[in-house]
């Protein structure tokens, strides 16, 4: 299914979610497999195999290891068991009622652009108007939200269940190189007073609290501005660096040379890579 943000605010949210969604809805689908089910299947595999090679991990050393057992206990007090879940269904409750003008007044932009009018004529408008003017042209619109809401906030949060444990094993680990333990002791210490406690319990909600939203939203227009300079700027970096070759672009005895490293015949490579590389800079 194509997401169409433009025409309906659920499907942002829904972008949010896609990343843990996704995997869900594949699984679900597994019993009648199709062309395009392979493709996005093939296409996941070799995207989770460039992500391995982009992130891997040295092994912990012996003395590492040995601190594994108290960066564990820090851990366990800053990723609880459930807390992704509960993160990520009351973040994405409150935005969604936001979005949706849910307990709250309905956004003039949203308005605007279904009417195909200015925001400022909106904004001119009482609630009592603006929620006629969206019983009109959209009796279901909270309705549709809602039910779609708790959809992905149930798909999402049971996602969370795979997420969790691999994010609470990282972490340890990491703790265990990236502290002492003297550090480790000096941490688990403060964490088992109440104020370590709170401090060990909000670390990750934090992440999610309105002040810092609102706060790290306001820079966003300004990284969006950024980002055709910054294009810009690596399309001249690039300058004057030949573009990835496709087949077409070889000539017979470099296709022959290619074959021949790879372990294949000319026809099989001429039979398989792509005319053009699927990787040119499009800066």
């Amino acid at each position: 299914m194509k997401l169409r943000i433009s025409s309906y605010p659920a499907t942002a949210l829904a972008a949010l979610a896609f990343g843990l969604a996704a995997p869900v809805q594949a699984s679900a689908q597994e019993s009648t497999p199709s062309s395009s089910q392979n493709t996005a299947d093939a296409e996941m595999t070799e995207m989770q195999a460039m992500m391995d090679d982009l992130f891997t991990a040295d092994p912990l050393t012996a003395e590492q290891e040995a601190r594994l057992p108290e960066a564990e206990k820090a851990v366990a007090l800053i990723v609880p068991e459930g807390i992704y879940g509960e993160i990520v269904g009351t973040t994405m409750s409150d935005i969604f009622n936001r979005m949706l003008g849910l307990g709250g007044g309905i956004p003039d932009a949203l308005l605007a652009r279904k009417l195909g009018q200015p925001t400022e004529r909106i904004a001119a408008l009482d609630e009592e108007s603006k929620r006629a003017v969206m019983q009109i042209i959209d009796p279901y619109f909270a309705e549709r939200g809602e039910r779609a809401m708790a959809v992905m906030v149930e798909q999402v949060t049971e996602m969370t269940g795979v997420l969790e444990p691999a994010l609470r094993e990282g972490l340890t680990r990491a703790y265990a190189v990236r502290f002492s333990a003297q550090e480790l002791a000096d941490i688990n210490a403060f964490f088992a007073t109440p104020s370590g406690a709170h401090f060990a319990a909000e670390t990750l909600p934090l992440y999610t609290d309105p002040q810092i939203m609102a706060a790290t939203t306001k820079v966003m227009p300004m990284i969006i501005k950024a980002m055709p300079k910054m294009s810009a700027n690596i399309a001249e970096a690039l300058a004057g660096l030949d573009d990835p070759r496709g087949l077409a672009d070889l000539d017979a005895e470099e296709q022959a040379e290619l074959a021949e490293l790879i372990g294949i015949t000319a026809e099989d490579l001429a039979a398989t890579m792509p005319e053009e590389a699927p990787d040119k800079p499009k800066f």
